[in-house]
C-alpha cells in the first residue's frame, strides 16, 4: 500500500491479551532520550499570545466533488483513505499545493517534515487524518477516528505503537456489542495480526515491545475502539455512545517506566460522581470522585498495565493526558499532543475545558501550549482558565478569528499555568493542547464530518 516512508516490516513480538484473562508484566528497558529536531518554532522567543491564518478560502461547491478539513501539525501528516480512487491534497498558508496523491480504499499518505502551521486537507473521497509526529519519536498514544470523525466503527485505520524503550507498545481494541468479529491487519504487507470474537466490555490488546510501528485497520461486524499506547499518555478515551462525550468508557493504561500515567475527569454538569474499575475484575474499585462543579477537572495518577472501565452518572470526558501528576516545576516534561473534546464529544463546537500543566523551565521546546483553530469568519473566542492550586476563572484572551485562522498561547512556567483552560466561540473551532512541541500525535476532528452542509460536497 502506499506511503511516504519506509517504516518496517511486521515483527510479531511480545505477545497479547484479551480481556477477562490478567494482563502479564511488561519487560522494561532503559533507554537513552532520543534526540529531537530543531523546528522554527523555537527560532525566535515565543509570545505567550499568537495568532496565524491560512490565506485561502475553504473549497466551493462548484470547484469539484470535495471532503474538506483544517489541520494542525508541527511535523507530518497522515491521511488515510475510506474510499477508491481519493485524490487527496495538503495546501500551506500561501494557497500553493505541496503534496498530492491518489489514494486507494485502506491507503494512506505520509506528509512529512511540515513547518509547525495549520494546512489545508482536501479530498474527493472520505478520509481521516492523523496529525504530529506518529512514526518517528517516541511518544505515541491516540484512539482512532473513522471518516466520520467518530472513535467507535466497524472499520478504523490507525497507526500501531512505536519501539518505545522505556514503555509497554501496545495496540488495544475494545468491544461495546456482544458477538462481535474482529480482524486486525498490518496495512503495508497486508499480514494478519489477529482474528477473534469479542463480547461487550472485551477488548483485546497486543504488547509489540520493540517491533517498528505499523499502519493497521480494524474491521468489525459491529462497532468498536482502537487504541494506540506507547511512553506517555496523550489521548482522550471513547465512550459507548461513539463520541467522546458520555457516561461510559473503556481505556487501558499501559506501563511507563520512571513517570505516573493520569486520569482526568472533566465534568459537564455540576455534582457529578465517577466511579473508575478495573475492566478485568469489576470488583477492584480504583476511584471514586465528585466532582462538584462543572468544567473543573479532577485527576489522579492510575494503576499501569491494566484497562479500567469508567462510569459517571452525568456527562463527562475522560483526559488522558499529563496533568494531575505534573503540577510541579521539577515533574519531568512529558511530551503530548491531543486535540481538545468539546460537550458534544466530537472536538469541533464551541465550548471546551482543556487541562494543561506550566511550561518547564528548561527550554523552549518544553513549552505548553494551546491552539485554537476557527473554520468560520467572525468567529468570537474567549480564553479563561482557572488555576487547579484554587483561585477564580480569569479571561486571558478575547478575539476574533477568521478561516483558517488560529491562535495560539503558551502558558508561562508559574504555578497559575497549571489549570484547567476554557474556549468559548460563536462559531465552532478546534482545539490542540500539547507539551514539549515536537512529540506526540492524535486524530483530528473532521470539519466535512461534523459540518457536512458547509464543507462536504459529494455528487448527487
Amino acid at each position: 500500500m502506499r506511503r511516504g516512508a519506509v517504516i518496517g516490516s511486521l515483527l510479531l513480538l511480545g505477545g497479547f491479551h484479551i480481556a477477562l484473562a490478567q494482563a502479564s508484566d511488561a519487560v522494561i528497558r532503559d533507554g537513552s532520550k532520543r534526540e529531537q529536531p530543531t523546528s522554527p518554532l523555537f527560532a525566535e522567543p515565543e509570545r505567550t499570545h499568537y495568532v496565524g491564518s491560512l490565506d485561502i478560502p475553504m473549497m466551493q461547491p462548484a470547484d469539484e466533488d470535495s471532503f474538506v478539513t483544517y489541520a494542525y501539525t508541527f511535523g507530518d501528516i497522515v491521511i488515510f483513505s475510506y474510499g477508491d480512487s481519493n485524490h487527496c491534497r495538503v495546501v500551506n498558508t500561501a494557497g500553493n499545493v505541496i503534496w498530492s496523491d491518489t489514494l486507494m480504499m485502506d491507503d494512506y499518505g505520509l506528509v512529512s517534515d511540515l513547518a509547525p502551521k495549520v494546512y489545508q486537507i482536501l479530498g474527493n473521497n472520505e478520509f481521516s487524518v492523523l496529525s504530529g509526529d506518529p512514526f518517528d519519536l517516541g511518544v505515541c498514544c491516540w484512539f482512532a477516528v473513522d471518516e466520520n470523525s467518530r472513535p467507535l466503527s466497524t472499520k478504523l485505520l490507525s497507526v500501531g505503537p512505536k519501539n518505545f524503550v522505556i514503555s509497554q507498545n501496545v495496540i488495544a481494541v475494545f468491544s461495546y456489542y456482544n458477538g462481535t468479529h474482529v480482524v486486525i491487519r498490518d496495512i503495508d504487507n497486508d499480514e494478519l495480526i489477529w482474528e477473534g470474537d469479542l463480547d461487550s466490555a472485551e477488548y483485546y490488546s497486543q504488547d509489540r515491545m520493540y517491533s517498528p510501528p505499523i499502519a493497521f485497520s480494524v474491521q468489525a461486524t459491529k462497532p468498536v475502539s482502537a487504541g494506540t499506547f506507547s511512553g506517555v499518555v496523550g489521548t482522550y478515551a471513547p465512550a459507548f455512545n461513539g463520541t467522546f462525550t458520555g457516561r461510559d468508557f473503556m481505556t487501558y493504561y499501559h506501563v511507563l517506566n520512571l513517570d505516573p500515567q493520569d486520569m482526568n475527569i472533566i465534568p459537564w454538569e455540576d455534582n457529578t460522581t465517577v466511579v473508575v474499575t478495573n475492566l478485568d475484575n469489576p470488583l477492584d474499585t480504583i476511584w471514586t470522585v465528585i466532582c462538584g462543579k462543572r468544567g473543573e477537572a479532577k485527576g489522579r495518577s492510575m494503576p499501569m498495565g491494566i484497562a479500567v472501565y469508567v462510569h459517571a452518572d452525568k456527562d463527562i470526558s475522560v483526559s488522558q493526558t499529563p496533568w494531575a501528576s505534573y503540577g510541579g516545576p521539577t515533574n519531568g516534561i512529558p511530551a503530548h499532543l491531543v486535540r481538545g473534546i468539546d460537550r458534544d464529544g466530537l472536538g469541533l463546537g464551541q465550548e471546551f475545558f482543556v487541562p494543561l500543566i506550566r511550561s518547564a523551565l528548561l527550554t523552549p521546546e518544553d513549552s505548553s501550549r494551546l491552539h485554537v483553530i476557527a473554520y468560520e469568519d467572525n468567529t468570537q473566542v474567549t480564553l479563561s482558565r482557572t488555576p487547579n492550586y484554587g483561585g477564580p476563572e480569569t479571561t486571558l484572551w478575547q478575539g476574533t478569528l477568521n478561516r483558517g485562522e488560529f491562535y495560539r498561547y503558551t502558558c508561562t512556567s508559574g504555578t497559575e499555568s497549571f489549570a484547567t483552560y476554557h474556549v468559548t466561540s460563536s462559531e465552532p473551532v478546534s482545539t490542540i493542547g500539547s507539551h514539549s512541541g515536537l512529540q506526540g500525535s492524535d486524530f483530528l476532528p473532521l470539519w466535512f464530518a461534523i459540518h457536512p452542509d458547509v464543507a462536504a460536497y459529494p455528487s448527487p
